[in-house]
């Protein structure tokens, strides 16, 4: 497999531009094609995620003639438009790392027949930190469904650090979250059974 220095050419082992199928995981006839339209702002960075990764180990050969490409290696409007697109891909990934940073995933566990357990630690989510924090329902804005967060429930609001006049509850008041029923809401670890 080759690939060339820039996105969409990912090609399959006939040299057709296969970026599609790298993104959607279907590496056959149908999802093996340079078609990317409809992709999300997270798809468009998964297909970049994959030239970055075949970058590194495979020899740039040139451009395939195609949607993105004209027959002298020229980027067509749909290469721009891919272009534009991924600065916005990038931004939205890199403020969704600093939300988890902010808001750790809860570590969790399930055990058939006995119930869930979520549970907050200083390095849950394999963030390190310094507070422990509760476990709550995060509904992240622009997001459908909540995950569970660790909150910081201490000192200041993470977006305002240097605040001097807070409640001392960090981030509790982040409209985003809402306390899981049947939980209490000072403690650390909340227990679901079956």
């Amino acid at each position: 497999m080759q690939t060339s220095s820039i996105p969409f050419q990912i090609r399959d082992s006939r040299g057709r531009d296969g970026t599609r199928g790298y993104v959607t995981g279907e590496f056959n006839d149908k999802g093996l094609i340079e078609d990317i339209s409809g992709f999300t702002l997270s798809q468009i960075h998964s297909v970049n995620h994959w030239l970055q990764f075949y970058m590194k180990d495979y020899t740039f050969k040139g451009y395939l003639l195609g949607s993105y490409f004209d027959e002298h290696g020229n980027p067509s409007e749909a290469k721009l438009e891919f272009d534009r697109k991924l600065v916005f891909a990038n931004k939205a990934e890199d403020e969704k790392k600093a939300d988890i940073v902010m808001f750790p995933p809860c570590n969790s566990q399930f055990k058939a027949g006995q119930g869930k357990t979520l549970w907050c630690s200083n390095f849950s989510g394999g963030i390190q930190r310094e507070w422990v924090g509760v476990p709550r329902q995060y509904f992240r804005p622009g997001e459908s469904h909540a995950r569970c967060a660790c909150v910081k429930n201490i000192g200041p609001p993470s977006d305002q650090p240097d605040t001097k006049n807070h409640k001392n509850n960090g981030d509790l008041d982040n409209p985003g979250m809402k306390l899981y029923e049947g939980c209490d809401p000072n403690v650390d670890s909340c227990y679901f059974p079956e």
